[in-house]
């Protein structure tokens, strides 16, 4: 396995001391060492999707001269297809760049069903975008072949993308990043500007409490990572059938945006989001269409816990993000932060006596059970399941 300092030590050789992206847990330990030494001996910038991570490092190669490494997971390539295409490539204005791109759903190797798609395609979307490529070998000498034919397509404004298999870093050594260098990284982030309050409440004991709130006649749509994972543990827990939920194993981003369309299809059904904060500023322009259609049966809940903790716990920028004004200003008719966790059940009811859209943003602490499962039935077992309830309603 490749360790971190030696990696960053080529990098940094070969002029490559800026970085930016979005996490993925295939590389969480290079992420975490990026985390740890920005403003030391690197520049690390925290996006929101990948689009923006490719116009950040488009920024720094145009100002600088210099090569900047963004970072992504392959599921991430679709959305950096079109500033890969319109701003960074050769043909239009060459800006290039080296892409760090963990490899989910590899053919052959066993990875959750929404990484399958992407998995096949991964190698040959790189080819029809025109980006050579290589996997990163674990072993850092052969890796320095990468970097090098990175450096050498970066001399003909060509961006160059590094494959990584899960695996290839190594846990880092460094004591102060603590023994599991992937978890509890939000501490990194920049103390709160005010716009966050200080109460806390575990994710999992709030979607409990939420679904055990809403009426017969709701449904939720739940984010991808562990909110689905903990609100699906709860129905089993409690010999409840999972009809009701509508489970994102991925598409990050896109729970708002799918639920409001069914709020305006269903208007007599109760139609709850359980998002997380960096999904949400992925996809943050979806609200401004929430509150032009203003769906009255939509009900928007957002756990942040300042991180993206599904891919080990590296820091989101919600920190200095206020999500009230945010919905108020994209025309939800009445967003709140939850003050006190024992409210919690009474602002849900508060919410649906009110009328959407509204939104409840709901500080939690960082952290999830280990033992927490997955879903035992498919992507499409759960689809049929609730599309099934959804039309009987």
């Amino acid at each position: 396995m490749i360790d971190c300092e030696d990696f960053f030590q080529l990098l940094q050789r070969s002029g490559i001391s800026y970085f930016t992206g979005v996490p993925d847990s295939t590389f969480g330990e290079w992420i975490a060492f990026l985390t740890a030494e920005h403003g030391r001996r690197l520049t690390h910038r925290i996006a929101a999707i990948e689009r923006d991570a490719i116009a950040w490092a488009a920024g720094y190669g145009a100002a600088t001269g210099c090569l900047p490494m963004v970072y992504m997971q392959n599921s991430g390539l679709g959305n950096a297809v079109n500033p890969l295409t319109s701003l960074a490539a050769k043909e239009v204005y060459g800006i290039p760049m080296l892409l760090l791109v963990g490899w989910r759903g590899e053919p052959g190797v066993h990875d959750e069903p929404q990484h399958a798609v992407m998995g096949k395609i991964t190698l040959a979307l790189l080819d029809v975008l025109g980006i050579p490529h290589r996997i990163l070998s674990p072993d850092i000498r052969e890796a320095t072949l990468g970097i090098q034919e990175a450096l050498q397509a970066a001399r003909e404004s060509r961006s160059f993308a590094l494959v990584v298999r899960p695996g290839t870093f190594a846990p880092l050594r460094r004591a102060a990043v603590g023994s599991d260098p992937t978890v509890g990284l939000a501490a990194a982030a920049p103390a709160a500007g005010g716009c966050f309050a200080e109460v806390r409440i575990l994710r999992e004991t709030a979607i409990r409490i939420l679904a055990d709130s809403i009426g017969e006649r709701s449904i939720i749509i739940s984010t991808t990572g562990k909110t689905s994972r903990e609100l699906y543990a709860h129905r089993l827990e409690k010999r409840e059938d999972h009809t009701r939920d509508f489970l994102m194993v991925g598409s990050m981003g896109c729970a708002a945006a799918f639920a409001a369309e069914i709020a305006l299809q269903k208007p007599s059904v109760d139609v709850y989001v359980f998002d997380g904060d960096g999904a949400l500023l992925m996809s943050a322009g979806s609200l401004s269409a929430v509150g032009y259609y203003a769906p009255a049966n939509f009900y928007h809940i957002v756990f942040d816990n300042q991180s993206y903790e599904s891919t080990g716990g590296q820091p989101s920028t919600s920190v200095c993000v206020d999500f009230v004004r945010l919905a108020l200003s994209f025309g939800y008719k009445g967003a709140r932060l939850l003050a006190q966790s024992d409210d919690l059940g009474a602002e849900a009811r508060r919410m649906r006596a009110e009328g959407g859209p509204q939104m409840l943003v709901v500080p939690v602490g960082g952290g999830s059970r280990r033992e927490i499962g997955r879903p035992t039935s498919s992507p499409a077992e759960n689809q049929r399941a609730f599309t099934g309830r959804l039309r009987s309603l």
